[in-house]
């Protein structure tokens, strides 16, 4: 299993992008979140294994199950985290607070101003009009990315929080 050492960038993911879709409800790599349909994906099925160490939803927290299904598709897991990345932490809300990530998109320059800014934002509730802005982006972004979309729908089957 990959070390999972910004766990908070995808689970903001995970709420945000999910909750702000208006039909419909993920991604691996090395720096960045995308977005789109259940057509074609780059790794497991929706009910089958990641890593290889059996079913990712049975995983006993949402990190794990995030963790297992990113292991199986790294280009689904890639494209979520790259949309999260440019919407959420790099959009209208936290552009300004994650500087240092936006230039370089390395999780390594998500510092604590970053991560204060943008972990809260909660797109099935959104308290600002940027944030609500940002939701709503990196939705339709993902929607409009079949291997971001198929792996939001992988997460969801995730246990929550």
């Amino acid at each position: 299993m990959k070390s999972w050492g910004w766990a908070s960038w995808f689970l903001g993911c995970a709420v945000v992008i999910g909750a702000c879709t208006v039909e419909q409800s993920e991604d691996d790599g090395e720096s960045s979140p995308s977005s789109a349909s259940t057509a074609a994906t780059g790794g497991a099925s929706a009910t089958g294994t990641g890593g290889g160490s059996g079913a990712c939803e049975t995983q006993p927290t949402y990190t794990e199950c995030a963790e297992c299904f990113c292991d199986g598709d790294d280009v689904g897991c890639t494209a979520q985290k790259n949309i999260v990345g440019m919407y959420l932490y790099c959009g209208q809300s936290c552009s300004a607070a994650c500087t240092a990530f936006c230039t370089s998109y390395d999780p390594a320059d998500i510092d604590a101003a970053c991560s204060a800014c943008a972990d809260p934002i909660d797109c099935q509730n959104p308290v600002t009009p940027e944030n609500q802005a940002d939701c709503m982006s990196a939705s339709e972004s993902c929607q409009a990315d079949a291997n971001c979309e198929a792996f939001r729908e992988k997460l969801q089957m995730c246990p929550a929080g």
